[in-house]
């Protein structure tokens, strides 16, 4: 285990194998998901306009990856190079990961930066939903390059960085409409910044005030779109009946409390019948537990790498609940240290120090982390749809999480034993990562080359 882990230890080495990863997985990865957003852009090509949201619940979605896509697929008429432009922003947001860990300084301890971007580029849901045929793929791209801004921002905050910050965040909006959920953290990551730099309040208020009117002004297409056709700016497919038969689950107070791993462990994954109402799983009233194993592992049936619902691969997806506890401690852990220490930090800091300015990246990239999460909460508050509670809703603000968690990490590696368990817990999910990875391309390999495998094997087990 000791070679493994020095011999990914170059940052450059893990970038690479990164890199490689997505490849590969790209290569057999069907280009749709449950979603089915190449819908959208098949009518975009066909009729140089979005369908209507009774006829398409996605068409509530602002427009900017479904232009982008619509050429692409106008042009080469394959959806699969379509998708070769979800493995462009994949491979791109893990560049800006690495940069944003090993290059921008954003985590101090060596073994902590080591760690997150072990998480960066294996974790397999990260990887998968950077690849389908979905916004989601630019919308990561969009929200960890936010954070890169953030940081040009702070070393130079004059108009030309924040026109480029508002830019990109413009951009964001333009893509999904969670990004309206950044804009409260940057004005005021904006407004006291212009503040503590100036002593002015109405500079710091015309700032922000710049800053709003670049974001939303550049984002606001698809929500006059929307107001024009259906009177409601910021309709979405969850004010359409498509997802009612899936409210029923709901507890009230015990659906956002409800934490009891076992049972994730003795069901790991959910079948595309319960998903589609015709059962119902076993932990569809359980929030926690949905957006736990939905972040570490493909809970819920997603693409074409299905192979995981055979024994014993469905084993890996237990495995990896139990051991990713060890890092989702960390993470909480990282989460109260940067709570407990936010309010003497924001009194005592100084733009012009370094380390000053890199807790500040923290602080900010948390808080589109939590910006994000908090749309999440409220959504499922108000409609119950248990489908909404996905890790994948997390993955814009992903740099706010490596933060955190690296936060814990050091906590807990001060101790011996601490950091034996951190270390020991990382190497096992990356082998789980690599063989849950590997055992859904051997499958699809394997059945290409002779369908009959898939009777033959389950026929075995």
């Amino acid at each position: 285990m000791k070679i493994q882990i020095k011999s990914v230890q170059s940052p450059a080495v893990l970038l690479s194998l990164g890199i490689a990863v997505r490849c590969a997985v790209y290569v057999f990865l069907s280009p749709y998901n449950n979603d089915a957003h190449i819908t959208v852009i098949e009518y975009l090509v066909h009729h140089r306009t979005f369908p209507s949201i009774a006829d398409n619940y996605l068409a509530f979605h602002p427009p900017l990856y479904y232009w982008i896509a619509a050429l692409i697929l106008a042009l080469f008429k394959s959806d699969k190079v379509v998708q070769l432009f979800s493995l462009i922003t994949s491979i791109s947001t893990l560049i800006i990961l690495y940069r944003l860990i090993y290059k921008a300084d954003l985590i101090v301890s060596p073994r902590a930066r080591l760690y997150s971007f072990l998480l960066a580029c294996f974790l397999p849901q990260f990887v998968m939903f950077g690849l389908y045929i979905s916004n989601d793929s630019l919308s990561i791209l969009l929200g960890c390059l936010t954070v890169l801004e953030v940081i040009a921002y702070l070393s130079n905050p004059g108009w030309k960085q924040m026109t480029l910050l508002g830019t990109v965040v413009g951009l964001g909006i333009l893509t999904k409409t969670t990004f309206l959920a950044f804009l409260p953290v940057l004005l005021l990551f904006v407004s006291f910044v212009q503040f503590r730099e100036h002593h002015s309040m109405p500079r710091a208020i015309r700032a922000a005030g710049v800053f709003v009117v670049i974001s939303c002004t550049l984002g606001s297409y698809k929500y006059i779109d929307n107001y024009a056709r259906y009177r409601s700016p910021f309709i979405n497919s969850l004010d359409v009946p498509v997802w009612s038969f899936q409210m029923g689950s709901y507890r009230g107070l015990g659906s956002f409390i409800d934490f009891n791993i076992l049972r994730l462990v003795e069901s790991p994954t959910i079948s595309y019948e319960e998903v589609m109402g015709q059962a119902t799983p076993n932990i569809s009233g359980s929030y926690p537990l949905l957006l736990y194993g939905t972040f570490w592992y493909q809970l819920i049936p997603e693409s074409n790498f299905r192979g995981n619902v055979h024994k014993p691969f469905s084993y890996l997806g237990s495995a990896i609940y139990i051991i990713a506890l060890v890092p989702t401690a960390c993470f909480v852990l990282g989460l109260m240290r940067l709570l407990l220490k936010c309010p003497s930090f924001v009194r005592g800091f100084d733009r012009k120090k370094r380390d000053d300015r890199r807790i500040m990246v923290m602080y900010v990239a948390f808080g589109l982390l939590f910006a994000s999460a908090t749309v999440i909460i409220a959504a499922v508050a108000r409609y119950h749809v248990w489908t909404l509670m996905q890790g994948r809703y997390l993955f814009p603000g992903s740099a706010g999480a490596l933060v955190a968690f690296s936060a814990g990490v050091e906590i807990v590696d001060r101790t011996k034993y601490g950091g034996v368990i951190v270390k020991s817990s990382l190497i096992a999910l990356m082998v789980l990562f690599g063989l849950y990875l590997s055992s859904e391309i051997g499958y699809l390999m394997l059945y290409m080359l002779n369908p009959g495998i898939k009777t033959l094997i389950k026929s075995v087990v």
